[in-house]
């Protein structure tokens, strides 16, 4: 089968322990045309030699070395390299069955579409999952865009990782002015650009959950900032392709679930003192786009519809009751 080349775009971090598995995995697809795309972003390890171990036995390996930049530019960096008619990412810490490039192909090429998406298994804690995505295909923007919103919770839209893209299509590389939420800019971008989209239902795509609780411990004082923005850009793309304020309801849901703990964490995490945490809380709730969303969201958890009600009533002092109270129950 030869369709087209694939670039499968990986950028590596100081992956030494895991980067081999997930190079392997794609060198080793039945599909006979891939390339694959190493961008060492200044690792410390070794991550950077066995990126040219990987060069030296194997013909189809690009390896780029460059300082230390992030994730988006490192992305951006493999499009620029690349010279497949279609582009992958994987990250360097998850791999890829066998028969995932030459069935996302076939599924983009029968479907005749511009974006192929799989479902994903999940491995965390020494167990697997497996996350379906129905098969099947839209045709048509406004269709599109309205099964963008009925997928947005599950993560789905989000990643880059699980879809094939036509490198043509690529008018918006990833943002690097962003820190969270790249992926989903960029994949809106690019949705933009697209006439029919093809699922498949299989897992074909191994994610490996790893529980950083050094991260989720970590206040951010951008976070509400990153998700206002995130949340503007989806229902910016949900009203240029007519999507109705009501089935746009998936994206309030995960924009107040953001909002929750954006609220959690500055009482949890923070170390400014009151002011400063007052002044925040009340720039939250008085933001025009928060106080449209908590009244009208769909199905969220009761802890968030009690703060919703309170944010839509204007109580900063129940909020902070409720978060105060939260933390204290948590710790005791």
């Amino acid at each position: 089968m030869k369709d087209g080349r694939v670039s499968v775009v990986v950028p590596v971090y100081n992956a030494a322990s895991t980067l081999e598995m997930c190079a392997l995995s794609i060198l080793g697809q039945s599909y006979n045309d891939v390339q694959l795309v190493l961008i060492n972003d200044g690792s410390k390890d070794s991550s950077i030699d066995i990126c040219h171990k990987l060069a030296e036995n194997y013909n189809n390996v690009l390896v780029i070395d460059k300082p230390n930049e992030g994730v988006s530019a490192t992305r951006n960096k493999g499009i620029e390299a690349c010279d497949g008619q279609y582009v992958m990412f994987v990250d360097s810490d998850d791999y890829i069955e066998k028969d995932m490039v030459e069935a996302m192909v076939s599924k983009l090429l029968t479907d005749n579409a511009d974006l192929c998406m799989c479902g994903i298994t999940i491995h965390k804690e020494g167990e697997e999952s497996i996350k379906p995505l129905m098969d099947g295909h839209v045709r048509g923007k406004e269709n599109i865009a309205e099964k963008v919103f009925e997928l947005y919770k599950t993560n789905y839209i989000n990643s880059p990782c699980n879809k094939l893209y036509k490198k043509e299509l690529i008018a918006e590389g990833f943002s690097k002015d962003i820190s969270l939420g790249e992926d989903l800019l960029f994949n809106l971008d690019y949705l933009e650009n697209c006439n029919s989209v093809t699922f498949i239902d299989k897992g074909f795509y191994h994610y490996q959950f790893v529980n950083n609780q050094s991260l989720t411990s970590k206040y951010r004082e951008d976070s509400f900032k990153i998700a206002l923005r995130l949340y503007e850009a989806v229902t910016g793309y949900g009203n240029k392709f007519g999507v109705s304020f009501d089935s746009q309801v998936s994206a309030r849901d995960v924009f107040m679930n953001i909002i929750f703990y954006s609220i959690q964490d500055l009482y949890y995490y923070s170390k400014e003192d009151k002011k400063y945490k007052r002044d925040t809380l009340k720039a939250i709730v008085d933001n025009p786009r928060v106080r449209e969303v908590v009244d009208a969201l769909g199905d969220i958890n009761g802890q968030q519809k009690l703060v919703a009600r309170f944010i839509s009533k204007n109580n900063l002092f129940l909020i902070r009751m409720f978060f105060r109270i939260k933390k204290f129950i948590a710790r005791a």
